[in-house]
């Protein structure tokens, strides 16, 4: 069997603040798709994500997040966003490997799952800087360049059935 998985960045691609870690939690939601931290900085979730994150777990998708990020203040956000429970793994750290991030993700995968003979790995995020080293160290990696490859959520999920 095949399983279908999709990663994410958090930072410029689920939300639109660069550095959520700079932020000082608690979070406290002020609308849909705003959150707003202990010294009031705004951060917002991107239009229609929480709707395509859904649509792509109905459709059978295993979804994980990969973000250089410290873990506890990222996992508040999600939770104030209430998109914690739409994913199925995450590697959440504070260094810019993000190769080693998602082998780890595919390690616990593994691990759980030890029927799973292969892969279609989708990665998606804002900038391409850490995909020469992720193509070096995992094979079988579709890059989506958000903001770039497509233009927002929606075109997003139009691109994943068009390669899935």
């Amino acid at each position: 069997m095949k399983y279908k998985l999709i990663i994410f960045d958090l930072d410029g691609t689920i939300w639109d603040h660069e550095d959520i870690s700079s932020l000082t939690p608690p979070f406290r939601k002020i609308s849909k798709n705003t959150i707003v931290d202990l010294r009031g900085t705004l951060v917002k979730l991107y239009p229609y994500v929480k709707e395509t994150l859904s649509k792509l777990k109905q459709m059978g998708f295993i979804l994980a997040i990969v973000s250089w990020n410290k873990e506890k203040i990222a996992l508040e956000a999600l939770d104030a966003f209430g998109l914690a429970g739409l994913f199925d793994y995450y590697c959440i750290e504070y260094h810019p490997y993000k190769e080693k991030m998602i082998k780890k993700i595919l390690k616990k995968i593994y691990e759980e799952e030890n029927e799973i003979k292969s892969f279609q790995v989708i990665y998606i995020d804002d900038r391409d800087i850490h995909i020469k080293d992720i193509a070096r160290e995992v094979s079988g990696i579709y890059f989506i360049h958000m903001w770039i490859d497509v233009k927002n959520y929606k075109d997003l999920l139009k691109l994943i059935k068009t390669i899935t």
